[in-house]
């Protein structure tokens, strides 16, 4: 963990790890992920659910990407983003 948030990891999505803006992250982790692709926000809903200070960052990474357009989550995630 400590590796990928150094090269810029604020989140991930079944093993698909992004940053702070949201993109897919450029390192080796992502060329090993199991999952399907990720869909894009355009074609259908996507919701994340995600709660608590430590996925802050995350969820908004993931909502200024459009990683995600809808979500799931708790009242001090919903104050922390609306803040901003």
């Amino acid at each position: 963990m400590t590796e990928l948030v150094a090269a810029g990891a604020a989140g991930e999505i079944c093993g698909w790890l992004f940053d702070d803006d949201g993109k897919l992250l450029d390192h080796p982790i992502n060329q090993r992920v199991a999952s399907i692709p990720l869909p894009h926000a355009d074609d259908t809903i996507i919701f994340g659910m995600a709660r608590g200070k430590p996925k802050h960052r995350a969820i908004r990474a993931a909502l200024n990407g459009g990683l995600i357009n809808a979500l799931i989550t708790d009242e001090d995630a919903a104050r922390f983003l609306l803040k901003e």
